[in-house]
């Protein structure tokens, strides 16, 4: 006997199946390591939450939603779960309207819940996928490339350890490592070099500033630091100061990325209006999810800009959307800060396969992972 297919939905190309139930894991993974920022030292854990929205005919799929704030996923249990039951999973518009009206409602202002915007949104198009028997990919317009290039970080640290740390990667088969930057110059300048001294002259070195410079500031030292072989700075000036930020692109002889500039597509067209970036950083989380992004990535096109990808630290969910996101931008130029892989687990039953500096986008209907409920279980957030 032939298995049923999907439904089919009044609108054309979409099936019939609407929310039936929307749960919320919190979870910590401890992390194997840290990395130090001029600002301080990233986090000794991944204090996330996974969600799985149910359709109504069992279907499931699941997001993740990549923050640190410790109540961000009362926010699905206690201000949408109500209102998305009963929700057709196919509408992606008017699920971002309801979060828009709920969380205007709370708070007068938006893109403060986009962590867990972008994790509903997630499981909405897994569910999607699964239904069409399609990836993520097809649903976004079909894959672009299978392998996608990431970078590997460097944190504040002695030139010795810096230098450690960049041969391994490249001994690993990275040929773009990141560096962290934005402290005493003269201290960066002998971390730059020490790289620079350990990895082979076609490894390129990004480097982020995470907003510590003056655009005076920004210019000279790239101009110092650009003798290391730099393929792009990331976020030098302030995030709100776009003419600081477009005078240093303007000038810059090497590319400038925007990570802390933009959330939305509006700040993101702000930004690009007045010429604050070569390249744009997206992460679904940050910007609220796969369709906000892609958005993006068309408003980025229109200015003759260019996305890449990252996200802070994901566990395996959100690291698999991601990939998939990534897989069908119309460029790729720039490497993607997703291959950290400090947590401890990514709480996927397969994880997608990594090699030579690259992640493979993962096979299957949806997001093409699933859960492994057990570890779920263990790691469950005990407070």
């Amino acid at each position: 006997m032939t298995a049923p297919g999907p439904r089919v939905s009044t609108r054309p190309g979409m099936v019939a199946a609407s929310i039936a139930a929307v749960d919320v894991y919190p979870v910590t993974v401890p992390r194997r390591g840290v990395y130090a920022l001029q600002r301080g030292n990233s986090a000794v854990d991944s204090w996330f939450a996974l969600v799985r929205v149910t359709a109504d005919d069992g279907t499931y799929g699941w997001g993740e939603c990549v923050t640190r704030v410790k109540s961000m996923h009362h926010i699905a249990t206690d201000h949408l779960r109500g209102r998305l039951i009963g929700h057709d999973v196919c509408d992606i518009e008017g699920y971002h309207r309801v979060v828009d009206e709920e969380e205007m409602l709370a708070i007068e202002r938006l893109w403060h819940w986009n962590p867990i915007r972008a994790a509903i949104e997630m499981a909405l198009f897994d569910i999607q996928g699964k239904l069409l028997r399609v990836s993520l990919g097809d649903l976004l317009g079909g894959a672009r490339r299978t392998r996608i290039p990431t970078v590997k970080n460097i944190g504040i640290g002695s030139p010795e350890s810096a230098a450690d740390i960049a041969r391994r990667y490249t001994d690993e088969g990275y040929t773009l490592v990141k560096a962290r930057v934005g402290g005493d110059p003269a201290v960066d300048e002998a971390r730059l070099a020490a790289i620079r001294d350990a990895i082979p002259d076609d490894v390129r070195i990004r480097i982020d500033a995470n907003q510590a410079w003056s655009w005076k500031e920004a210019l000279r030292l790239i101009g110092r630091y650009s003798a290391y072989g730099l393929e792009a700075v990331e976020q030098p000036c302030d995030f709100w100061d776009v003419s600081s930020n477009a005078r240093v692109t303007a000038e810059s002889p090497v590319p400038i990325i925007s990570d802390e500039g933009f959330v939305s597509a509006s700040e993101a067209q702000l930004l690009l209006t007045g010429g604050g970036a070569d390249v744009l950083h997206a992460y679904l989380g940050k910007c609220g999810g796969i369709s906000p992004v892609m958005a993006i990535s068309t408003l980025a096109s229109s200015f003759g800009a260019v996305l890449t990808m990252g996200e802070r630290v994901p566990l395996g969910v959100s690291e698999a959307a991601h990939l998939h996101v990534a897989s069908v931008l119309p460029s790729l130029a720039y490497p993607c800060a997703l291959a950290y892989d400090l947590n401890e687990d990514d709480l996927l039953i397969d994880s997608p396969a990594r090699s030579g500096g690259h992640l493979d986008v993962p096979q299957g209907p949806g997001l093409g992972v699933d859960v492994d409920l057990d570890k779920v279980a263990f790691y469950a957030r005990k407070d």
